[in-house]
């Protein structure tokens, strides 16, 4: 009978994670370098594009920080499924960075969301039991009847139905089309299989430093992607050399993985 191991950290793994990961420990401070180049920085938006583009970045960096702390606490399941959100925002980004004009469709979904979430809980919890305010209600869905029509679909029955996202496109087309289709199994469908319940998740466990050193290597080459996106979006000459650096050290750096 497997035996249940409960930690909030793990300095054993922290001190293996240290001496494993010598290399990307210490080429480090070149990709923080780069990092503060683009986010540490007197920023002006030109118009919401731009606004989106740095934000959706500003989330995907952190992601990439939650993943090192999993990572060397040796807990590479956990890693790979935050992967998977640092994945799909890098994603939405570069697809905001070529599509500018799609900005608008990104921020108005929030209407349908909130509509969305208004009713399930009238749903779950009875009108009866949830504070009463008239004037949010209608503000939701005053709202949601502004973007309802760009937002839902007919059916082949003639039923219209709202749309599950507010890209016509899923996330693994919009990926395929902005350059990072390469990453889609490793950073996506792997991120999926161990957040969702399956045969797949209980059945194929294996050594969790080693997930969890793959798991920091895919998102260490997602971080260069989302530097080398700030780079081309916002023209930050500066970046380029480093980014140079980055793409360098990752070669030396995950070789051996990579090889195995």
């Amino acid at each position: 009978m497997p035996k249940v191991n409960f930690k909030i950290g793990d300095f054993k793994a922290q001190k293996v994670f240290r001496k494993e990961h010598k290399q990307f420990i210490e080429h480090l401070p070149t990709l923080v370098e780069a990092l503060k180049i683009a986010f540490n920085r007197q920023y002006q938006a030109s118009d919401l594009a731009d606004t989106l583009v740095f934000d959706l970045s500003k989330e995907c960096m952190d992601r990439f920080s939650e993943i090192g702390l999993l990572c060397a606490n040796e807990q590479g399941d956990a890693a790979f499924i935050i992967l998977r959100s640092m994945f799909e925002y890098l994603v939405c980004a570069r697809y905001l960075h070529l599509h500018p004009e799609k900005s608008s469709d990104f921020v108005d979904y929030l209407h349908v969301h909130m509509h969305t979430v208004h009713v399930q809980l009238q749903r779950t919890y009875g009108k009866d039991r949830l504070p009463s305010s008239n004037e949010y209600e209608a503000r939701v869905n005053a709202n949601f009847e502004k973007v309802k029509e760009k937002y839902s679909y007919k059916t082949q029955s003639g039923k219209r139905k709202t749309k599950s996202s507010w890209s016509d496109k899923g996330m693994v087309d919009m990926a395929t089309e902005v350059g990072l289709g390469e990453y889609i199994v490793l950073a996506y469908y792997l991120g999926i299989e161990k957040a969702h319940p399956s045969i797949l998740a209980v059945a194929n466990k294996r050594a969790s430093k080693e997930v969890a050193s793959e798991a920091l290597m895919i998102s260490h080459r997602m971080l260069i992607e989302l530097l080398i996106l700030q780079h081309q979006h916002f023209g930050l000459e500066e970046l380029k050399p480093i980014i140079g650096q980055c793409l360098e050290s990752f070669t030396q750096i995950w070789e051996k993985y990579k090889k195995a």
